[in-house]
C-alpha cells in the first residue's frame, strides 16, 4: 500500500511551525529509508528479515534494538553502529558517506534532547544533513529537504510569507507503508523531542509556555506585579537594585511573566529570554553543556580540528596556540570524532543519552567567529 507522506513547511520563524518541519522530514526520512532497507531485505533474505536481524541484535545486547523497521534511530544507527550489517550492502560506500550519516544521527540526538532552539538556523542545519544523505542514496525526501531549505532563505529574507498569499502545500514523497505505520512513525519523532523538564540557562531563549504571572520593571528600578500592584523587588534580596538595573539594560519590551519557581521571562528583540529568578536561582551543574548548540560542526582529525563546512583548520585560524587544546581532545576523544559548540563556548559530543561536555574555549582558542563570548 503506497501512503502520501507531507513535510510541513514553516510559515514563519516560529517554534511551533519549525517543530512541525522538523518532525515531519526527519519521520519522512526515516520511512523512505527504512523501505529502502526493507526491500533490499525481502530481496536477499526473505520477509522475515527484520526479525532476524532484530533477533541478533538482542542476543548482542546491542545498545540499541529496533522496534520497527521505519524507526529513525534504526535506519541511522544500524548501519552506522554495526560495520557487518546486511544493510550496508545497499547504501553507498566510503568514510564520507558514513560521516554524513552520523551527522543525521548527531542532529536528531541534539534535538531528542533539547539541545537546539527551534528556530530556522536548527531547521536549516537539520534539512541540510538529511538531503546530504538522501542525495546520495537517491531518496525522494532529497526534494522536500531542499524545499525547506529554500523555505528558510524565503523567510529570512523577508519574501514570505507575501501578503494574501495562502499556505503553501507541503511537499511529499510516496512510501510503500500503512497510514497507521505512517503516523506511528510520526508520533514517535514528535514524542521523541518533548521539552525536557529543565530550565535554560539565565541569558538563553525560553521555549515553553509564556508564564501567566505578569510583572512590569519601572523607570525608578523597581519592579511590580500588575495584578496586585504589590512590589517584588525584595524578592531579589539585597543585589535587588544591580539585577533589576541588568534587566532594564536588556530592554526588555513590554511586560515581563514569572513562573511558578520564579523563572522571570522577557521579550528581548522580539525573542523570549530567560532574564533571571525571583528568589534563589536553581544550582547548576558545573560539569552540564550549557547553552543550545551553534550551527557549525567539527571533526578531530589526525591532530587537529577540522570545520565540517567550510574544512578550515583550528590550527590555521585559533588567535591562540590550539595545541593543548587539541592534544585534550585527543585524549578524551577517538580520532574521527564529532564535535559540537554551545552558545556559552562549551564543546559537547552528541550520544543516545544527548550532550556530553568535553570543555570550554573562548574566541582566541576555537574559530573566532564561531564563539560569541
Amino acid at each position: 500500500m503506497m501512503t502520501t507522506v507531507s513535510v510541513t513547511l514553516p510559515e514563519a520563524e516560529d517554534a511551533g511551525q519549525v517543530l512541525a518541519s522538523y518532525h515531519t522530514l526527519m519521520a519522512a526520512f526515516g520511512l523512505e529509508l527504512g523501505k529502502r532497507y526493507d526491500d533490499y531485505g525481502h530481496q536477499v533474505a526473505g520477509p522475515g528479515w527484520f526479525e532476524t536481524l532484530r533477533a541478533a541484535r538482542q542476543a548482542e545486547h546491542a545498545k540499541f534494538v529496533p522496534k520497527n523497521r521505519f524507526d529513525p534511530s534504526f535506519v541511522i544507527g544500524e548501519p552506522l553502529f554495526h560495520s557487518t550489517s546486511p544493510l550496508r550492502a545497499c547504501l553507498p560506500k566510503g568514510k564520507e558517506f558514513y560521516d554524513f550519516l552520523d551527522d543525521v544521527r548527531t542532529t536528531r540526538n541534539a534535538w531528542q534532547h533539547y539541545s537546539v532552539e527551534p528556530n530556522l538556523d536548527s531547521l536549516e542545519e537539520a534539512a541540510i544533513v538529511v538531503h546530504q544523505v538522501a542525495d546520495r542514496v537517491g531518496l525522494a525526501i532529497a526534494g522536500p529537504a531542499e524545499a525547506v531549505l529554500e523555505r528558510v532563505e524565503s523567510i529570512r529574507r523577508g519574501e514570505w510569507p507575501l501578503a494574501g498569499t495562502a499556505p503553501t502545500e507541503s511537499p511529499t514523497i510516496e512510501v510503500e507503508a500503512d497510514q497507521e505505520t505512517v503516523d506511528e512513525v510520526h508520533r514517535e519523532e514528535v514524542a521523541s523531542t518533548a521539552r525536557q523538564a529543565t530550565r535554560p540557562p539565565v541569558g538563553y531563549p525560553w521555549t515553553e509556555e509564556m508564564p501567566e504571572r505578569r510583572v512590569r520593571l519601572t523607570v525608578s528600578g523597581g519592579l511590580v506585579d500588575l495584578d496586585s500592584g504589590e512590589s517584588l523587588a525584595g524578592l531579589l534580596g539585597d543585589r535587588a537594585p544591580t539585577i533589576l538595573a541588568q534587566w532594564i539594560s536588556l530592554r526588555p519590551k513590554g511586560e515581563l511573566r514569572v513562573a511558578d519557581d520564579g523563572a522571570t521571562v522577557g521579550y528581548i528583540k522580539g525573542r523570549r529570554i530567560l532574564l533571571g529568578f525571583l528568589g534563589e536561582e536553581p544550582a547548576v551543574d558545573p560539569d552540564a553543556p550549557r547553552g543550545f548548540l551553534v550551527p557549525h560542526r567539527y571533526r578531530l582529525k589526525r591532530g587537529d580540528v577540522v570545520d565540517s563546512m567550510s574544512g578550515a583548520h583550528l590550527s590555521d585560524v585559533a588567535v591562540d596556540d590550539p595545541s593543548a587544546l587539541v592534544a585534550a581532545l585527543a585524549g578524551a576523544l577517538p580520532d574521527g570524532s564529532a564535535i559540537r559548540l554551545t552558545t556559552a563556548g562549551d564543546l559537547v559530543v552528541l550520544n543516545d543519552e544527548g550532550p556530553v561536555k568535553i570543555t570550554s574555549v573562548t574566541a582566541s582558542t576555537w574559530f573566532p567567529d564561531h564563539v560569541s563570548i
